[in-house]
Protein backbone atom coordinates (compact mmCIF):
# COMPACT_ATOMS: atom_id res chain seq x y z
CA UNK A 1 0.00 0.00 0.00
CA UNK A 2 2.41 2.24 0.45
CA UNK A 3 3.80 2.59 -3.55
CA UNK A 4 -0.31 3.01 -4.19
CA UNK A 5 -0.74 6.65 -5.64
CA UNK A 6 -1.55 9.47 -3.53
CA UNK A 7 -4.82 10.07 -5.67
CA UNK A 8 -6.09 6.69 -5.92
CA UNK A 9 -5.51 5.64 -2.17
CA UNK A 10 -8.04 8.95 -1.96
CA UNK A 11 -10.14 8.33 -4.90
CA UNK A 12 -13.11 7.54 -3.29
CA UNK A 13 -13.42 10.74 -1.75
CA UNK A 14 -12.33 12.38 -4.52
CA UNK A 15 -15.49 11.17 -6.27
CA UNK A 16 -17.80 11.94 -3.21
CA UNK A 17 -16.14 15.85 -3.09
CA UNK A 18 -16.93 16.21 -7.06
CA UNK A 19 -20.08 14.68 -6.85
CA UNK A 20 -21.03 16.75 -3.98
CA UNK A 21 -19.60 19.73 -5.04
CA UNK A 22 -21.70 19.30 -8.56
CA UNK A 23 -24.99 19.02 -6.65
CA UNK A 24 -23.59 21.92 -4.41
CA UNK A 25 -23.29 24.48 -7.60
CA UNK A 26 -25.73 23.43 -9.83
CA UNK A 27 -27.75 20.69 -8.82
CA UNK A 28 -29.83 23.99 -6.97
CA UNK A 29 -31.36 24.80 -10.11
CA UNK A 30 -32.14 21.37 -11.21
CA UNK A 31 -33.86 19.86 -8.09
CA UNK A 32 -37.07 21.13 -8.44
CA UNK A 33 -40.57 19.52 -7.01
CA UNK A 34 -42.13 17.23 -8.89
CA UNK A 35 -44.97 19.58 -9.52
CA UNK A 36 -47.36 21.26 -6.68
CA UNK A 37 -50.95 21.27 -6.86
CA UNK A 38 -54.12 23.67 -5.60
CA UNK A 39 -57.12 22.21 -4.90
CA UNK A 40 -60.16 22.60 -2.78
CA UNK A 41 -61.54 20.64 0.45
CA UNK A 42 -64.66 19.36 0.27
CA UNK A 43 -63.97 19.40 -3.68
CA UNK A 44 -68.35 18.50 -3.33
CA UNK A 45 -71.25 17.88 -1.21
CA UNK A 46 -74.63 18.29 -0.73
CA UNK A 47 -76.41 21.81 1.02
CA UNK A 48 -79.74 23.15 0.72
CA UNK A 49 -80.36 27.17 -0.02
CA UNK A 50 -79.78 29.07 3.17
CA UNK A 51 -77.16 27.29 3.98
CA UNK A 52 -73.52 28.51 4.42
CA UNK A 53 -70.25 26.23 3.80
CA UNK A 54 -66.78 26.29 4.00
CA UNK A 55 -64.49 25.25 1.38
CA UNK A 56 -60.39 25.38 1.90
CA UNK A 57 -57.87 26.01 -0.79
CA UNK A 58 -55.29 23.29 -0.20
CA UNK A 59 -51.35 23.34 -1.25
CA UNK A 60 -49.61 20.36 -2.11
CA UNK A 61 -46.08 21.67 -2.80
CA UNK A 62 -44.52 18.42 -4.30
CA UNK A 63 -41.79 17.42 -2.41
CA UNK A 64 -38.53 19.02 -1.46
CA UNK A 65 -37.19 22.16 -2.32
CA UNK A 66 -40.72 23.16 -1.15
CA UNK A 67 -43.32 26.45 -1.91
CA UNK A 68 -42.78 29.79 -1.15
CA UNK A 69 -45.53 31.38 -3.01
CA UNK A 70 -48.82 30.72 -4.47
CA UNK A 71 -51.97 32.76 -6.55
CA UNK A 72 -54.81 32.00 -7.67
CA UNK A 73 -58.01 33.06 -9.30
CA UNK A 74 -60.90 31.57 -8.93
CA UNK A 75 -64.69 31.48 -10.34
CA UNK A 76 -67.80 30.25 -8.92
CA UNK A 77 -71.32 30.46 -10.21
CA UNK A 78 -72.91 33.51 -8.36
CA UNK A 79 -76.49 33.11 -9.46
CA UNK A 80 -76.54 29.79 -6.91
CA UNK A 81 -73.72 30.53 -4.41
CA UNK A 82 -72.25 33.81 -2.86
CA UNK A 83 -69.61 34.27 -0.80
CA UNK A 84 -70.14 35.45 3.40
CA UNK A 85 -66.36 35.88 3.67
CA UNK A 86 -62.70 35.04 3.51
CA UNK A 87 -60.30 33.70 5.84
CA UNK A 88 -56.77 33.26 5.69
CA UNK A 89 -56.37 32.59 9.75
CA UNK A 90 -54.32 29.15 9.32
CA UNK A 91 -52.44 29.98 6.34
CA UNK A 92 -49.35 28.27 5.35
CA UNK A 93 -48.60 31.29 4.24
CA UNK A 94 -47.91 35.10 6.41
CA UNK A 95 -46.81 37.57 3.72
CA UNK A 96 -49.26 38.69 0.98
CA UNK A 97 -48.74 40.43 -1.88
CA UNK A 98 -52.52 40.49 -3.46
CA UNK A 99 -54.68 40.42 0.07
CA UNK A 100 -57.63 37.25 -0.77
CA UNK A 101 -60.41 39.22 -2.47
CA UNK A 102 -64.30 38.48 -3.47
CA UNK A 103 -66.60 39.99 -5.80
CA UNK A 104 -69.93 38.38 -5.62
CA UNK A 105 -70.77 40.37 -8.63
CA UNK A 106 -68.08 38.54 -10.79
CA UNK A 107 -68.02 35.35 -8.87
CA UNK A 108 -64.33 35.28 -8.55
CA UNK A 109 -61.98 34.73 -5.50
CA UNK A 110 -58.18 36.15 -5.42
CA UNK A 111 -55.20 35.95 -3.69
CA UNK A 112 -51.48 36.19 -3.88
CA UNK A 113 -49.43 35.25 -0.61
CA UNK A 114 -46.05 33.71 0.35
CA UNK A 115 -43.60 32.93 3.30
CA UNK A 116 -39.99 33.17 3.59
CA UNK A 117 -39.91 29.64 4.78
CA UNK A 118 -40.85 27.42 2.32
CA UNK A 119 -44.12 25.03 2.74
CA UNK A 120 -42.67 21.10 1.67
CA UNK A 121 -45.91 19.61 2.73
CA UNK A 122 -49.12 18.01 0.74
CA UNK A 123 -51.72 19.89 2.50
CA UNK A 124 -51.44 22.84 3.97
CA UNK A 125 -54.32 25.62 4.16
CA UNK A 126 -53.69 28.64 1.86
CA UNK A 127 -56.79 30.21 2.92
CA UNK A 128 -60.94 29.44 3.29
CA UNK A 129 -63.98 30.61 1.89
CA UNK A 130 -67.22 30.74 3.57
CA UNK A 131 -70.54 30.01 0.58
CA UNK A 132 -74.17 30.74 1.00
CA UNK A 133 -76.37 28.56 -1.06
CA UNK A 134 -78.69 31.01 -2.84
CA UNK A 135 -80.77 29.04 -4.77
CA UNK A 136 -81.08 24.98 -6.38
CA UNK A 137 -78.53 23.84 -8.99
CA UNK A 138 -75.30 22.56 -9.24
CA UNK A 139 -72.43 25.32 -8.44
CA UNK A 140 -69.13 24.33 -9.78
CA UNK A 141 -66.21 26.15 -8.28
CA UNK A 142 -62.69 26.12 -10.21
CA UNK A 143 -59.40 27.94 -10.45
CA UNK A 144 -59.02 30.38 -13.83
CA UNK A 145 -55.27 30.92 -13.05
CA UNK A 146 -52.91 30.33 -10.86
CA UNK A 147 -49.41 29.44 -9.65
CA UNK A 148 -47.13 27.93 -7.38
CA UNK A 149 -43.45 29.13 -6.81
CA UNK A 150 -40.98 26.91 -5.81
CA UNK A 151 -37.95 28.26 -3.27
CA UNK A 152 -35.04 27.15 -5.52
CA UNK A 153 -33.74 30.89 -5.47
CA UNK A 154 -35.54 31.41 -8.92
CA UNK A 155 -39.30 31.39 -8.41
CA UNK A 156 -39.69 28.61 -10.98
CA UNK A 157 -43.29 28.28 -11.31
CA UNK A 158 -44.02 24.46 -10.74
CA UNK A 159 -47.64 24.17 -9.94
CA UNK A 160 -49.07 20.98 -12.26
CA UNK A 161 -53.11 21.08 -11.66
CA UNK A 162 -55.41 22.98 -10.18
CA UNK A 163 -58.64 21.82 -8.42
CA UNK A 164 -62.26 22.08 -9.49
CA UNK A 165 -65.19 21.26 -7.05
CA UNK A 166 -69.03 20.88 -7.56
CA UNK A 167 -71.72 21.65 -4.80
CA UNK A 168 -75.19 20.58 -5.27
CA UNK A 169 -77.99 23.09 -3.83
CA UNK A 170 -81.05 21.66 -2.80
CA UNK A 171 -84.51 23.12 -1.93
CA UNK A 172 -84.80 24.34 1.50
CA UNK A 173 -87.25 22.09 3.42
CA UNK A 174 -90.49 23.42 4.22
CA UNK A 175 -91.57 24.70 7.40
CA UNK A 176 -94.70 22.81 9.18
CA UNK A 177 -97.95 24.22 8.80
CA UNK A 178 -98.36 26.02 12.44
CA UNK A 179 -101.80 24.68 13.83
CA UNK A 180 -104.50 27.27 14.03
CA UNK A 181 -105.90 28.53 17.43
CA UNK A 182 -109.04 30.19 18.74
CA UNK A 183 -109.11 34.08 18.22
CA UNK A 184 -108.42 35.77 21.25
CA UNK A 185 -110.88 38.54 23.20
CA UNK A 186 -108.41 41.37 22.78
CA UNK A 187 -108.04 43.86 20.08
CA UNK A 188 -106.08 43.17 17.15
CA UNK A 189 -102.37 45.29 16.73
CA UNK A 190 -101.70 47.84 14.22
CA UNK A 191 -100.22 45.86 12.09
CA UNK A 192 -103.96 43.55 11.75
CA UNK A 193 -102.38 40.56 13.03
CA UNK A 194 -105.30 37.61 14.05
CA UNK A 195 -104.13 34.37 16.05
CA UNK A 196 -104.17 32.04 13.71
CA UNK A 197 -103.36 33.84 11.17
CA UNK A 198 -101.04 31.92 8.04
CA UNK A 199 -97.11 31.68 9.34
CA UNK A 200 -94.86 34.78 8.57
CA UNK A 201 -93.72 34.27 4.27
CA UNK A 202 -89.80 34.15 3.38
CA UNK A 203 -89.31 36.87 0.92
CA UNK A 204 -86.69 35.29 -1.75
CA UNK A 205 -85.08 37.53 -4.66
CA UNK A 206 -82.67 36.10 -7.55
CA UNK A 207 -81.97 39.59 -8.64
CA UNK A 208 -80.74 40.60 -5.23
CA UNK A 209 -79.92 37.31 -3.41
CA UNK A 210 -77.85 38.32 -0.51
CA UNK A 211 -79.72 41.25 1.40
CA UNK A 212 -76.43 42.41 3.13
CA UNK A 213 -74.42 42.37 -0.27
CA UNK A 214 -74.83 46.00 -2.79
CA UNK A 215 -75.84 45.32 -6.16
CA UNK A 216 -76.28 48.18 -9.76
CA UNK A 217 -79.30 46.22 -10.70
CA UNK A 218 -81.74 48.79 -9.80
CA UNK A 219 -85.08 46.53 -10.53
CA UNK A 220 -84.77 44.39 -8.23
CA UNK A 221 -87.51 41.29 -8.19
CA UNK A 222 -89.29 39.87 -5.32
CA UNK A 223 -90.88 36.19 -4.94
CA UNK A 224 -92.39 34.13 -1.51
CA UNK A 225 -94.35 31.05 -1.59
CA UNK A 226 -98.09 31.48 -0.85
CA UNK A 227 -99.88 29.08 1.64
CA UNK A 228 -103.24 27.47 0.31
CA UNK A 229 -105.37 29.35 2.55
CA UNK A 230 -103.92 33.07 1.44
CA UNK A 231 -106.86 35.72 0.56
CA UNK A 232 -105.03 38.70 0.25
CA UNK A 233 -101.77 40.19 0.70
CA UNK A 234 -100.58 43.53 1.70
CA UNK A 235 -97.19 45.18 0.30
CA UNK A 236 -95.30 48.81 0.86
CA UNK A 237 -91.00 49.40 -0.62
CA UNK A 238 -89.62 52.22 1.25
CA UNK A 239 -86.92 52.77 2.91
CA UNK A 240 -87.72 52.41 6.53
CA UNK A 241 -86.69 49.23 7.98
CA UNK A 242 -89.54 48.63 9.85
CA UNK A 243 -93.29 49.52 8.42
CA UNK A 244 -96.45 47.99 8.15
CA UNK A 245 -97.39 47.63 4.66
CA UNK A 246 -100.65 49.41 3.00
CA UNK A 247 -101.11 48.34 -0.20
CA UNK A 248 -103.76 45.37 -0.32
CA UNK A 249 -103.55 42.97 -3.56
CA UNK A 250 -106.62 40.54 -3.64
CA UNK A 251 -106.63 38.20 -4.82
CA UNK A 252 -102.44 37.40 -2.94
CA UNK A 253 -99.81 38.05 -5.37
CA UNK A 254 -96.84 36.03 -5.08
CA UNK A 255 -94.54 38.53 -6.77
CA UNK A 256 -93.02 41.97 -7.01
CA UNK A 257 -91.01 44.00 -9.24
CA UNK A 258 -89.84 47.43 -9.01
CA UNK A 259 -88.73 49.28 -11.18
CA UNK A 260 -86.18 52.20 -11.36
CA UNK A 261 -84.92 52.54 -7.89
CA UNK A 262 -82.97 55.25 -6.97
CA UNK A 263 -79.81 54.74 -5.07
CA UNK A 264 -79.67 53.39 -1.40
CA UNK A 265 -81.04 50.76 1.06
CA UNK A 266 -84.47 49.96 0.59
CA UNK A 267 -87.15 47.74 1.79
CA UNK A 268 -89.96 45.75 0.47
CA UNK A 269 -92.25 45.06 3.62
CA UNK A 270 -94.70 41.73 2.91
CA UNK A 271 -97.94 40.77 5.18
CA UNK A 272 -100.62 37.81 4.08
CA UNK A 273 -103.87 37.26 5.31
CA UNK A 274 -105.76 34.40 5.22
CA UNK A 275 -109.43 32.74 6.71
CA UNK A 276 -108.12 33.49 10.36
CA UNK A 277 -107.27 36.70 9.36
CA UNK A 278 -103.46 38.92 8.83
CA UNK A 279 -99.87 36.97 9.69
CA UNK A 280 -96.46 38.88 10.69
CA UNK A 281 -94.87 41.35 8.30
CA UNK A 282 -92.05 40.12 7.22
CA UNK A 283 -89.41 42.81 5.93
CA UNK A 284 -86.70 42.10 3.42
CA UNK A 285 -83.75 44.58 2.64
CA UNK A 286 -82.12 45.25 -0.69
CA UNK A 287 -79.12 47.62 -0.88
CA UNK A 288 -78.70 49.75 -4.42
CA UNK A 289 -75.73 51.32 -6.01
CA UNK A 290 -75.81 52.40 -9.30
CA UNK A 291 -73.10 54.95 -9.47
CA UNK A 292 -69.48 54.15 -10.50
CA UNK A 293 -66.52 55.15 -8.41
CA UNK A 294 -65.19 58.65 -8.05
CA UNK A 295 -62.38 59.08 -11.39
CA UNK A 296 -58.51 58.72 -9.93
CA UNK A 297 -55.36 58.82 -11.69
CA UNK A 298 -51.90 57.45 -11.14
CA UNK A 299 -48.93 59.06 -10.17
CA UNK A 300 -45.76 57.64 -10.80
CA UNK A 301 -42.66 57.86 -8.82
CA UNK A 302 -38.85 56.80 -9.65
CA UNK A 303 -35.81 56.75 -7.69
CA UNK A 304 -34.16 58.15 -10.66
CA UNK A 305 -35.55 57.06 -14.97
CA UNK A 306 -33.57 53.80 -14.76
CA UNK A 307 -35.67 53.10 -11.84
CA UNK A 308 -36.53 48.77 -12.28
CA UNK A 309 -39.39 48.93 -9.50
CA UNK A 310 -41.08 52.37 -10.05
CA UNK A 311 -44.23 52.93 -7.51
CA UNK A 312 -47.80 53.83 -8.63
CA UNK A 313 -50.06 56.17 -6.23
CA UNK A 314 -53.40 55.78 -7.18
CA UNK A 315 -56.89 55.99 -4.89
CA UNK A 316 -60.27 56.11 -5.81
CA UNK A 317 -63.60 56.68 -3.56
CA UNK A 318 -67.49 55.73 -3.21
CA UNK A 319 -69.93 57.64 -1.81
CA UNK A 320 -72.49 54.75 -0.97
CA UNK A 321 -71.15 50.84 -1.22
CA UNK A 322 -67.68 51.61 -1.24
CA UNK A 323 -64.38 50.73 -3.21
CA UNK A 324 -63.43 46.77 -2.47
CA UNK A 325 -60.69 46.42 -4.41
CA UNK A 326 -58.70 47.23 -7.22
CA UNK A 327 -57.48 45.41 -10.56
CA UNK A 328 -54.04 46.04 -12.37
CA UNK A 329 -52.98 45.27 -15.75
CA UNK A 330 -49.24 45.91 -17.05
CA UNK A 331 -48.53 45.89 -20.27
CA UNK A 332 -49.83 42.27 -21.82
CA UNK A 333 -49.95 40.76 -18.65
CA UNK A 334 -52.96 39.04 -17.05
CA UNK A 335 -54.88 41.60 -14.37
CA UNK A 336 -54.14 40.47 -11.00
CA UNK A 337 -56.31 42.48 -8.00
CA UNK A 338 -54.72 44.48 -5.13
CA UNK A 339 -56.99 45.37 -1.43
CA UNK A 340 -57.80 48.79 -0.59
CA UNK A 341 -55.86 48.15 2.62
CA UNK A 342 -52.72 47.48 0.32
CA UNK A 343 -53.04 50.81 -1.49
CA UNK A 344 -53.67 52.85 1.31
CA UNK A 345 -51.13 51.63 3.58
CA UNK A 346 -48.26 51.01 0.78
CA UNK A 347 -48.09 52.54 -1.90
CA UNK A 348 -47.67 50.15 -5.05
CA UNK A 349 -44.17 49.13 -6.48
CA UNK A 350 -44.26 47.41 -10.03
CA UNK A 351 -41.99 44.23 -9.91
CA UNK A 352 -39.26 44.56 -12.05
CA UNK A 353 -39.42 46.26 -15.29
CA UNK A 354 -37.46 45.86 -18.49
CA UNK A 355 -36.33 49.61 -20.24
CA UNK A 356 -38.72 50.72 -22.57
CA UNK A 357 -42.35 52.02 -21.63
CA UNK A 358 -44.93 49.77 -19.83
CA UNK A 359 -49.02 50.60 -20.30
CA UNK A 360 -50.88 49.94 -17.21
CA UNK A 361 -54.25 49.73 -15.91
CA UNK A 362 -55.97 50.01 -12.92
CA UNK A 363 -59.47 49.23 -12.21
CA UNK A 364 -61.31 50.30 -8.74
CA UNK A 365 -64.54 48.42 -8.02
CA UNK A 366 -66.84 49.25 -5.39
CA UNK A 367 -68.67 46.39 -3.51
CA UNK A 368 -71.64 46.78 -6.07
CA UNK A 369 -69.54 45.82 -8.95
CA UNK A 370 -69.51 49.29 -10.23
CA UNK A 371 -65.55 50.15 -12.07
CA UNK A 372 -63.92 53.12 -13.04
CA UNK A 373 -60.44 52.67 -14.75
CA UNK A 374 -57.17 55.02 -15.16
CA UNK A 375 -54.58 54.47 -17.40
CA UNK A 376 -50.93 55.59 -17.45
CA UNK A 377 -47.58 54.74 -19.12
CA UNK A 378 -44.55 54.44 -17.60
CA UNK A 379 -41.47 55.02 -19.21
CA UNK A 380 -37.75 53.12 -17.66
CA UNK A 381 -34.60 54.19 -19.44
CA UNK A 382 -32.07 51.83 -20.07
CA UNK A 383 -28.50 52.01 -17.89
CA UNK A 384 -25.86 53.32 -19.70
CA UNK A 385 -22.94 50.99 -19.99
CA UNK A 386 -20.20 52.62 -22.25
CA UNK A 387 -16.88 50.46 -23.02
CA UNK A 388 -13.68 50.45 -20.74
CA UNK A 389 -10.41 49.69 -21.15
CA UNK A 390 -10.76 46.89 -18.85
CA UNK A 391 -13.76 45.11 -20.60
CA UNK A 392 -14.07 46.99 -23.98
CA UNK A 393 -17.23 44.50 -24.87
CA UNK A 394 -19.66 44.84 -21.91
CA UNK A 395 -21.20 47.46 -23.07
CA UNK A 396 -22.39 45.20 -26.39
CA UNK A 397 -23.72 42.33 -23.69
CA UNK A 398 -26.88 42.43 -22.58
CA UNK A 399 -27.33 39.04 -20.76
CA UNK A 400 -25.82 35.83 -21.11
CA UNK A 401 -27.18 32.96 -23.12
CA UNK A 402 -26.45 30.07 -20.00
CA UNK A 403 -26.89 30.22 -16.57
CA UNK A 404 -23.94 32.08 -14.26
CA UNK A 405 -24.60 29.42 -11.74
CA UNK A 406 -24.07 26.40 -13.92
CA UNK A 407 -20.88 27.34 -15.83
CA UNK A 408 -18.92 29.39 -13.18
CA UNK A 409 -20.04 26.00 -10.80
CA UNK A 410 -18.68 23.77 -13.32
CA UNK A 411 -14.98 26.54 -13.21
CA UNK A 412 -14.59 25.93 -9.29
CA UNK A 413 -15.06 21.94 -10.05
CA UNK A 414 -12.60 21.74 -13.00
CA UNK A 415 -10.38 24.28 -10.78
CA UNK A 416 -11.05 21.78 -8.09
CA UNK A 417 -10.12 18.86 -9.97
CA UNK A 418 -6.93 20.26 -11.36
CA UNK A 419 -5.45 21.30 -7.91
CA UNK A 420 -5.96 18.07 -6.66
CA UNK A 421 -4.38 16.21 -9.20
CA UNK A 422 -1.37 18.55 -9.14
CA UNK A 423 -0.99 17.64 -5.96
CA UNK A 424 -0.92 14.02 -6.54
CA UNK A 425 1.83 14.22 -9.22
CA UNK A 426 3.68 16.36 -6.89
CA UNK A 427 3.36 14.01 -3.85
CA UNK A 428 4.38 10.68 -6.30
CA UNK A 429 7.45 12.31 -8.05
CA UNK A 430 8.92 13.68 -4.62
CA UNK A 431 7.57 10.62 -1.98
CA UNK A 432 10.58 8.42 -2.61
CA UNK A 433 13.13 10.40 -2.36
CA UNK A 434 14.06 11.59 1.51
CA UNK A 435 16.41 14.23 0.61
CA UNK A 436 13.84 16.14 -1.28
CA UNK A 437 11.50 16.61 1.80
CA UNK A 438 12.37 20.00 2.10
CA UNK A 439 11.83 20.65 -1.54
CA UNK A 440 8.76 19.28 -1.19
CA UNK A 441 7.66 21.51 1.52
CA UNK A 442 8.30 24.60 -0.25
CA UNK A 443 6.81 23.61 -3.22
CA UNK A 444 3.65 23.07 -1.11
CA UNK A 445 4.14 26.03 1.04
CA UNK A 446 4.40 28.10 -2.50
CA UNK A 447 1.38 26.31 -3.57
CA UNK A 448 -0.53 27.25 -0.56
CA UNK A 449 -0.14 31.10 -1.27
CA UNK A 450 -1.03 30.70 -4.83
CA UNK A 451 -3.74 28.69 -3.84
CA UNK A 452 -5.25 31.53 -1.64
CA UNK A 453 -4.24 34.47 -4.71
CA UNK A 454 -6.36 32.17 -7.06
CA UNK A 455 -9.13 31.28 -4.58
CA UNK A 456 -9.43 35.09 -3.78
CA UNK A 457 -9.54 36.18 -7.29
CA UNK A 458 -11.83 34.32 -7.86
CA UNK A 459 -14.08 35.38 -5.46
CA UNK A 460 -14.11 38.90 -7.10
CA UNK A 461 -14.64 37.72 -10.67
CA UNK A 462 -17.74 35.55 -9.08
CA UNK A 463 -19.38 38.64 -7.63
CA UNK A 464 -18.43 40.84 -10.72
CA UNK A 465 -19.70 39.08 -13.74
CA UNK A 466 -23.14 38.17 -11.73
CA UNK A 467 -23.49 42.04 -11.31
CA UNK A 468 -22.98 42.81 -15.09
CA UNK A 469 -25.10 39.34 -16.10
CA UNK A 470 -28.29 41.84 -17.24
CA UNK A 471 -26.31 45.20 -17.16
CA UNK A 472 -27.32 46.81 -14.01
CA UNK A 473 -24.87 48.55 -11.51
CA UNK A 474 -26.42 46.29 -8.53
CA UNK A 475 -27.10 43.01 -7.72
CA UNK A 476 -30.87 41.97 -7.45
CA UNK A 477 -31.56 39.58 -4.64
CA UNK A 478 -32.15 36.77 -6.70
CA UNK A 479 -28.43 37.55 -7.96
CA UNK A 480 -27.02 38.36 -4.94
CA UNK A 481 -28.20 34.89 -3.71
CA UNK A 482 -26.25 33.30 -6.58
CA UNK A 483 -22.92 34.87 -6.05
CA UNK A 484 -23.25 34.43 -2.27
CA UNK A 485 -23.78 30.24 -3.21
CA UNK A 486 -20.92 30.45 -5.69
CA UNK A 487 -18.79 32.59 -3.26
CA UNK A 488 -19.76 29.71 -0.62
CA UNK A 489 -18.55 26.95 -3.16
CA UNK A 490 -15.24 28.75 -3.53
CA UNK A 491 -14.55 28.65 -0.12
CA UNK A 492 -15.78 24.79 -0.01
CA UNK A 493 -13.36 24.09 -2.43
CA UNK A 494 -10.32 26.74 -1.25
CA UNK A 495 -10.53 24.51 2.07
CA UNK A 496 -10.43 21.33 0.42
CA UNK A 497 -7.32 22.17 -1.25
CA UNK A 498 -5.78 23.23 1.98
CA UNK A 499 -6.79 20.03 3.87
CA UNK A 500 -5.38 17.97 1.01
CA UNK A 501 -1.84 20.12 1.46
CA UNK A 502 -1.76 19.46 5.33
CA UNK A 503 -2.29 15.87 5.05
CA UNK A 504 0.76 15.16 2.24
CA UNK A 505 2.64 17.19 5.34
CA UNK A 506 1.86 14.39 7.57
CA UNK A 507 2.53 12.12 5.41
CA UNK A 508 6.38 13.51 4.79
Amino acid sequence: MKNTPYLAKKSWRVAAIFFAFALFTIGGSCALAAGATLSFSPSGGSYKVGDTFTVKIILNSGGSPGVNAADGAIYFDNTLLNVVKLSKDVSVFNLWTTEPAFSNANGSISFSGGSPAAYAGNAGTVMSATFKAMKEGTAQVKFTAGSALAADGKGTDILSQRGVASFTITAKQAAQPVPAAPAPAAPASASEKATGATAAVSVHSDTHPDENHWYNNNSPVFYWKLPEDAKAVKLLFNQESKSNPTVLYSPAVAEKKVEGVEDGIWYLHVQLKNGAGWGDVVHRKVMIDTQKPYAFSIDIKQKDPTDNYPILLFSSNDDLSGIVYYEVKIGDGDPFQISVENVRSNPYRMPFQAPGDHSVVVKAFDAAGNVVEATTTVPVEAVPSPPTAEAPCQAKVSSYDVKISTWLGILIGVLLLVSLFMLDRLFRKHKRSEGKKKVIKEKLQETRKKTKEIFSALKEEIEEQVKHADQKPKMSKTEGHVADRLKEAVDISEELIKREIEEIEKDL
